[in-house]
């Protein structure tokens, strides 16, 4: 286990995790355009800076 701080909480991610997808299952939002699936991930906007 990891373990992150985002907005003064802490929040385990497993081994392998991504920072995004531990903080989504923490209830943690973040804005993002790649993994909506009506658009191409293309890596390059930085809308999350994550």
């Amino acid at each position: 286990m990891i373990t992150i701080e985002i907005n003064k909480k802490k929040v385990e991610a497993e081994p392998g995790e991504t920072i995004l997808t531990a903080l989504k299952r923490a209830g943690v939002s973040v804005p993002t355009l790649c993994h909506m699936s009506n658009l191409f991930p293309s890596g390059a906007c930085r809308m999350c800076v994550v």
